[in-house]
């Protein structure tokens, strides 16, 4: 094999594998959500679904965060990412959840809700 084919194919093969990388939660920008899901809705029940999904982001975000730290892990040992395909990756979940979030605080603000306090 030449060294210009080599080369060619290891670029090849990295690219693929840095491209299949699970994200670090941070790092997944929020899906588009309609706000208009939530346009009828009053101050007490969006409260209750900011609490709801706030929860279910921080949960799944814990999630990704371990997917993304033993995927590290994983490819250092085996040159492969573990979690990306083992389908521990649940970016779009998260992207989902951040993007109800925004439509969420966007429904609130709109309707002159008080800001949540927590303790």
């Amino acid at each position: 094999m030449t060294t210009t084919l080599k080369s060619c194919l290891s670029i090849l093969c990295g690219s693929l594998l840095l491209s299949g990388c699970t994200k670090s939660p941070q790092s997944i920008q929020p899906a588009r959500v309609a706000p208009s899901i939530y346009a009828d809705r009053d101050c007490a029940w969006l409260d209750a679904e900011a609490s709801q999904v706030n929860d279910k982001l921080a949960a799944a975000s814990r999630q990704q965060q371990r997917a993304h730290d033993n995927e590290r892990d994983g490819f250092l040992l085996s040159g492969w990412p573990i979690s990306t395909l083992s389908g521990d990756d649940i970016a779009p979940q998260i992207a989902r959840l951040k993007g109800e979030q925004q439509a969420v605080q966007r429904a609130r603000e709109r309707n002159g809700c008080e800001i949540a306090t927590t303790g």
